[in-house]
């Protein structure tokens, strides 16, 4: 298939619109609805330690004050952020799987939990770096809901 794609914009556009290159990548489909589920509860987990972590000033600023990395406090807002959005790219992946349909209302209810749990989450922030750096799953959530064209999301 690659061999009859033109180089450049258009390789480019090839891969970001095709879905029969996304289907056929990753572990997505060799994996089970429960294990894709336990998947996003381990990027929750993971999440909500970065984020517990990144709260907690004291212990920040005397890992800092003892030499741990350099010249700033150190901070998971990497691991925050980057499993938050892994979570969400899972979810709505899951939930616009039509082979995945008999599972959409728990589909429906978990994207919707995460999603104001974390846009909650988001107006708390007291950082501008921490707030930027949550830029990108905002972008994520607004892209994603604004992509569902779809019915069974319209009355939530």
């Amino acid at each position: 298939a690659l061999a009859n794609v033109p180089s450049g914009q258009q390789a480019l556009t090839y891969f970001a619109n095709s879905d029969d290159f996304r289907d056929d990548c990753g572990m997505y489909n060799n994996m089970g609805l429960d294990q894709l589920l336990l998947l996003v509860d381990c990027l929750i987990e993971s999440h909500m330690f970065a984020r517990a972590f990144n709260s907690n000033h004291e212990q920040r600023n005397i890992l800092w004050k003892a030499g741990y990395r350099g010249k700033a406090k150190p901070n998971l807002l990497t691991q925050e952020t980057h499993s938050i959005a892994c979570a969400f790219r899972i979810l709505f992946r899951l939930f616009s799987d039509s082979k995945r349909s008999d599972s959409m209302d728990t589909l429906k209810r978990r994207i919707l939990k995460l999603a104001h749990g974390s846009l909650e989450y988001y107006v708390t922030l007291q950082s501008e770096s921490h707030r930027d750096a949550w830029t990108s799953v905002l972008i994520l959530i607004f892209t994603k809901f604004l992509k569902l064209n779809d019915d069974r999301v319209k009355y939530c």
